[in-house]
């Protein structure tokens, strides 16, 4: 039942993590690490853009400011 309540809140953040994660850090992990044979570090430099990437697009969406106009 509670969950009914975050409904309306709930795709934004879904998208936001779901096209930050699967489409951008995954890809670019492997192309650091393997494509550009840097290797271990590659991954660990792929999340820190990635997880920069997601804040600034959950900025974005936060400023935009739809969430204000949604009726819970």
């Amino acid at each position: 039942m509670r969950l009914s309540l975050t409904a309306p809140a709930f795709p934004t953040p879904t998208k936001i993590n779901l096209v930050c994660f699967w489409l951008f850090e995954i890809p670019l992990a492997y192309v650091l690490s393997i494509t550009l044979r840097i290797g271990a570090a590659g991954t660990f430099y792929s999340i820190i853009i990635a997880e920069t990437a997601l804040a600034l697009c959950a900025m974005h969406a936060f400023r935009r400011g739809k969430w204000k106009l949604r009726k819970v």
